[in-house]
């Protein structure tokens, strides 16, 4: 059954499907979504050990994105099962196989800390201490 993530711009969602996208061509191709307090948290793994003597270290990609403050949500999804279903709206299903392949989805980032910031616009050269990139 498909469900729908509901962002709080169209930008947020395709942020979302870039990362997806992404993810779909790097790793094992699975992506978490991990979603409270209207910041859904997407990881995926380019690099994950395949098997018990693997020595690849996991490298976790992540993303957080601002999304309806009232989805609350834990799964893992085919980064290929996300698709746009209009501009700030992302659909897709859950797969028990992309649940299986992802060995790693218990590797999960820290949530504490994280707040929604405000955002400038594009152009806007100031620095994050808030003096101009001219005069730094």
């Amino acid at each position: 059954m498909s469900q729908r993530l509901i962002f709080a711009d169209a930008p947020a969602a395709a942020d979302a499907l870039t990362f997806a996208g992404r993810s779909a061509r790097v790793g094992d191709g699975a992506v978490r979504l991990s979603a409270s307090g209207g910041t859904l948290m997407m990881t995926s793994a380019p690099f994950a050990p395949r098997g018990l003597f693997d020595s690849t270290p996991t490298v976790l990609a992540m993303r957080a994105l601002p999304v309806d403050p009232e989805l609350v949500c834990d799964l893992v999804v085919e980064a290929t099962a996300l698709a746009r279903a209009d501009d700030s709206a992302v659909s897709g299903s859950s797969s028990s196989s992309a649940l299986s392949s992802a060995r790693w989805v218990g590797a999960g980032g820290e949530r504490r800390g994280i707040r929604p910031r405000r955002t400038r616009a594009v152009g806007d050269r100031r620095r994050c201490g808030g003096a101009s990139a001219e005069s730094g």
